[in-house]
């Protein structure tokens, strides 16, 4: 499942490819923004990468990369980050135009699909952190006070 290819043959680039990905993109995720809360959105695509492995069969883990990718093209990255941070997307970038010439279209559909599911996951994440900031300051109210009635 999270291997490549039926096992005849050398899958060696594939691999080489994908895992490299995945763990330059995860790092570039995980610490270019909250790292804890990003970590938990790491773990989502990895369980989301491992579901439809197991419903249709498809093996491999570039919905994981692709997810980072998206979800980390949000975060706000200045000098040593923002030099990673082009390196890491150079090589996503090749690899996605690789992938869309030698794959079969379905997998073009597949990395679209996972890199805007990680750009909704961090906006969403973001929203929420957005809303629990602010209505921290209701939460200090007296319970009988107007604005204390309104949420």
């Amino acid at each position: 499942m999270l291997t490549y290819g039926d096992g005849k043959g050398d899958q060696g680039f594939a691999i080489a490819i994908n895992y490299s990905l995945l763990f330059t993109t995860s790092a570039l995720f995980i610490f270019g923004g909250r790292p804890k809360r990003h970590t938990v959105l790491l773990l989502f695509f990895l369980s989301f990468q491992l579901g439809p492995c197991y419903v249709i069969g498809c093996s491999g883990v570039s919905i994981v990369w692709t997810a980072c990718v998206g979800g980390a093209a949000l975060d706000q990255h200045d000098g040593l980050k923002l030099s990673a941070f082009r390196i890491v997307y150079a090589a996503a970038t090749a690899a996605l135009i690789y992938y869309a010439l030698v794959a079969e279209a379905i997998t073009d559909v597949a990395h679209v699909c996972a890199i805007t599911m990680g750009f909704i996951a961090v906006q969403a994440d973001e929203a929420l952190m957005r809303r629990l900031e602010r209505d921290a300051d209701y939460e200090v109210l007296p319970p009988g006070t107007l604005r204390a009635r309104m949420l």
